[in-house]
């Protein structure tokens, strides 16, 4: 039971240690919120205030304690997954977009079916958009074997409505759109970052100084499995382990060999601990 809880959080990506600055910065000003007594709750839709200025504060503002625990036990146990897969700027610049968009959207399809002005706070609905994104970023299909990866927001939103009773279903629903729509944005940034890194690492093994015999020297330990299927493959291997280095797989290697884009200096050396 403990393995597969131990690799479910490194599937949610939190094996990577550091302080979450942002998480606790959400979690601190909620607190703090809630202790000086600041409401700043929105009531949209028909008959509601229109979202004004300060319509971010919403999210850190809570009317009762229970939904004060569930907006911070939700931080607790996906903001640090979140924040170091994303990174604390990431984190705080979704947050933030999400806090932004969802009154809108849940108050355009208040107006759209005619429904009734309804009050939103908490930051429940905000952590399902931001954990929706996280799920759609997994390229493993099925959790623990049995249950499907799209099926956990749902399944979060299902807890939710049971620990708060009082929760707009709809708010939600307009969370979990929001998360899938953050998702792709988070992806292209991250394919984007990816072609930027791999430009820079052809710029600087093309632009190489012709100095006399220069270096370049890869640590032994980058080398993995996938050098041997080069050596079989007839490419010399102080190249080819420069090629994987730079690529991280078998096939940009391939690409970058073929291309001759490898200089003939490349050394192999092995570090002690």
């Amino acid at each position: 039971m403990l393995d597969c809880m131990s690799s479910v959080w490194f599937w949610f990506g939190s094996d990577r240690p550091g302080f979450c600055l942002g998480t606790s910065l959400l979690i601190t000003l909620m607190l703090l919120m809630y202790a000086g007594s600041i409401q700043a709750s929105l009531s949209v839709g028909p008959g509601g205030d229109f979202p004004r200025f300060t319509v971010f504060l919403y999210a850190l503002s809570h009317d009762e304690l229970p939904s004060l625990l569930v907006s911070v036990a939700l931080l607790l146990l996906f903001g640090p997954c979140q924040e170091r897969r994303w990174g604390t700027v990431a984190l705080l610049l979704l947050s933030i977009l999400t806090v932004i968009m969802l009154p809108f959207l849940y108050t355009l399809l208040l107006f759209v079916g005619g429904g009734e002005a309804s009050r939103i706070y908490g930051f429940s609905a905000i952590q399902l958009a931001l954990f929706t994104a996280q799920c759609r970023q997994v390229t493993q299909r099925r959790l623990l074997r049995c249950l499907p990866v799209w099926f956990l927001p749902w399944l979060l939103l299902l807890i939710g409505l049971l620990l708060l009773p009082g929760t707009p279903a709809l708010l939600h629903f307009c969370a979990i759109c929001i998360g899938h729509n953050e998702s792709t944005a988070i992806a292209e940034a991250e394919v984007l970052e990816e072609e930027m890194l791999r430009a820079g690492i052809l710029a600087s093994l093309q632009d190489a100084p012709d100095e006399p015999d220069p270096k370049v020297e890869v640590p032994k330990s980058s080398v993995s499995s996938l050098l041997q299927q080069l050596q079989k493959m007839g490419f010399p291997t102080e190249k080819a382990v420069v090629a994987l280095a730079a690529s991280k797989q078998l096939d940009g290697a391939i690409s970058l060999l073929i291309e001759d884009n490898i200089g003939e200096q490349a050394v192999v050396v092995s570090k002690g601990k």
